[in-house]
Order: C-alpha cells, then sequence, then structure tokens
C-alpha cells in the first residue's frame, strides 16, 4: 500500500489553510497528510524531520522572505527536494515569478485558486517528486551495483584481498616508478603448503577460514606501501616497494615463513599449513610485469621441489651470495655470543729509533 503524500502548507491566515485542506481532501481523498506551519522556519523545520512530497507556500511569510525559504527548502536534501507551489496575492504575482527559476513547480493566485487548479498543480508536483525519487533511487542503486561489481573484479571475495587482476596492475604501476626512481621492487609468490589436504578432508568452510587466516597474518608482515592479493587458489602474491636492497625480500619472505607457521585453529583442532615462496626482483629478475611474475613463480616451484616450507630467488648466483651473506651473518652473532672473537694487537715502530709508538688491530 502506498504511503501517503506528506503536503505541507508555510504561512498564509489560517482561513486559507483549510479552505486548501478542504479543497486537497475532496480531490485526493485519504490519500494526502497534511502538516502546517505559521512560519517560514518552522516549516523548514518540518522539511529536515521528515521527507515531503508538497509544499503550498505563501509569498508573503512574517519571519523569511519566500524566495529565500524556497533556496533553503531546496538544498536542504536536493535527493529528496518537494515539489513547491506559491500562493500569491494578485498585486504579488510578478515579484513571485522568480521563484519559477529557483526551482517552484508553480504559481497560484489565491484569489483564483478553485478545486481543479489546486488539484492540477499539486498532482503535477506530486507526479514530478515522485519521478524525479524513482530516478534518484535508480542511480543510487546503479552505482551500487557498479561499486560490487568494481569489487567482485577486483576484490577476492573469501580473503577480501585485491585478487591477481587487481594484483597485475598494481605491479605495473610499481615498475614505471621502481624505473623513475632506480627502486628496487620484489615480488613474492607464497604457496601454502597443506593447504589442499585440508580443504579436501575438512570442507571448503574450513579451508576459506584459513585461507582468510593466512590473509590478515600476511598483511603483518609487509608495510603500507607493500600489497598483498590472493593470486589464485593457495596461492598469494605480495609487491614489495621502494626496498633498500634485494636482501629487504628475504627478510620479509622469513617472516612469512615464520607466521605461517603457527597452527591455525579451527573448531578447537590446531591444524598446520606452512608457506614455500619464490622471489623474483626487478630489474635484474625482469624488467616487465609477465617477465617478472613468471620468473617469481619459477622461484616457487624450485622451492616447492626442495622439499617446501622454504623460499627460493630466482637468481641463482643471487640467491647464493644472500644465503652466503646470511650465512656469515648468523655465524658472526652465534660467534659474538659465545665470546669466540681473540682480538690481536700488532706494535707499530718508529724505524728510526725502534720504539714502540702505538698499537694496531
Amino acid at each position: 500500500m502506498e504511503t501517503a503524500r506528506r503536503i505541507l502548507l508555510i504561512g498564509g491566515d489560517k482561513k486559507e489553510r483549510q479552505r486548501y485542506r478542504r479543497l486537497l481532501a475532496k480531490s485526493f481523498g485519504e490519500d494526502l497528510r497534511f502538516l502546517v506551519a505559521e512560519s517560514g522556519r518552522h516549516g523548514l523545520e518540518l522539511c529536515r524531520k521528515e521527507p515531503i512530497d508538497c509544499v503550498l507556500l505563501s509569498y508573503g511569510l512574517p519571519d523569511l522572505h519566500c524566495l529565500e525559504l524556497l533556496n533553503q527548502i531546496s538544498d536542504e536534501k536536493p535527493a529528496e527536494k518537494p515539489g513547491i507551489i506559491i500562493l500569491v496575492d494578485e498585486e504579488d504575482e510578478s515579484g513571485a515569478l522568480e521563484g519559477l527559476n529557483k526551482g517552484a513547480r508553480d504559481i497560484l493566485v489565491k484569489d483564483r485558486v478553485n478545486e481543479g487548479s489546486l488539484y492540477r498543480a499539486v498532482r503535477n508536483a506530486l507526479d514530478i517528486v515522485r519521478l524525479n525519487r524513482t530516478v534518484e533511487a535508480q542511480k543510487q542503486e546503479l552505482e551500487l551495483s557498479e561499486l560490487k561489481l568494481n569489487q567482485s573484479s577486483h576484490y577476492d571475495p573469501i580473503t577480501e584481498l585485491p585478487n591477481s587482476r587487481s594484483f597485475q596492475e598494481r605491479v605495473t604501476q610499481a615498475i614505471f616508478r621502481s624505473q623513475r626512481n632506480r627502486i628496487p621492487v620484489g615480488i613474492l609468490f607464497v604457496g601454502l603448503d597443506g593447504f589442499k589436504a585440508i580443504n579436501s578432508s575438512l570442507g571448503h568452510a574450513a579451508g576459506d577460514e584459513i585461507l582468510s587466516v593466512a590473509a590478515k597474518r600476511l598483511q603483518h608482515c609487509v608495510r603500507n606501501v607493500d600489497s598483498i592479493a590472493r593470486w589464485r587458489g593457495d596461492e598469494f602474491a605480495v609487491l614489495l616497494e621502494e626496498m633498500s636492497k634485494a636482501e629487504d625480500a628475504v627478510l620479509v619472505a622469513s617472516r612469512i615463513l615464520y607466521a605461517l607457521s603457527r597452527p591455525f585453529i579451527q573448531n578447537g583442532q590446531e591444524l598446520y599449513a606452512t608457506a614455500t615462496i619464490g622471489i623474483a626482483i626487478h630489474p635484474t629478475d625482469g624488467e616487465d610485469k609477465e617477465t617478472l611474475l613468471k620468473n617469481a613463480a619459477t622461484a616457487l616451484y624450485r622451492a616447492k621441489a626442495a622439499g617446501r616450507n622454504n623460499y627460493q630467488l630466482y637468481s641463482s648466483q643471487m640467491n647464493a651470495n644472500i644465503v652466503h651473506r646470511l650465512d656469515i651473518e648468523s655465524r658472526l652473532r652465534q660467534a659474538l655470543k659465545r665470546d669466540e672473537f681473540l682480538l690481536h694487537y700488532q706494535p707499530m715502530v718508529d724505524v728510526a729509533n725502534g720504539r714502540v709508538v702505538a698499537l694496531g688491530h
């Protein structure tokens, strides 16, 4: 059942308002609900409280100019703007014509108002308001549909991360910035080991929960400037920007290995799904998006072949150099903890007199 149309009568004397109500009630029956405001400010307040469909606005108001109030009502809620009809005395008709330029639907001279003229003016105003609001509602539905379509085409519904399409767009932009600023970019492909077994044995709901938790853990492993996406199935992709050196990608990979090695709790049960990671660095491992992504995928396959729960860089030489450097760093740290360093001094002798003048090391 359609809601009764709200008619707001602003200004005029009590006798006039009663006459308009009587004429409209006779024409429309019980399809109307009347609200009354003796002043312009009271009328504006009523417009703010609830949606009004049509306003019968008296030209002569005790507190505000009719055209000023017309502007305020129109600006208050443009999408819910009511149809406004100005009621004037004959001597004010020419002055009220400006109201048509400001959005009024019609102007009626009070002495000439009868049932037919008032019905036509109000009916026309209500029809236009209904049409405008229908168009506005359809516009909002269309915008919402476009938003949902854009969301579904660029984001994964399970993890709410960007999908592969969106990730590739970001990689293209990152490579452009990298070439301009001469700063390396890292791509990590992260495979979730053991996910397929969980998904097949416990069902897709459990699998989706694991993916969602894994996505949140990955987000805590990177900076705000970096990007994470669900690449496909049980694989994620990480884009590292503004790296100072290639080793930064290895440090992130190490954090990811640790984050995903922790158990996943599903209905009180501990489940385990470790990670395997392939790493490619721009520009060393690829100057364009396609080559860089392909080489990151190749590095992932190498890591899986090496026994999973590890990371591999695409460049074998870079991989060897970084492993060697990290190994030296680890040994130095361990030696420092174990107090295995010996400090040797060598005397520096003045050849002129044979005296020791300093100690070098």
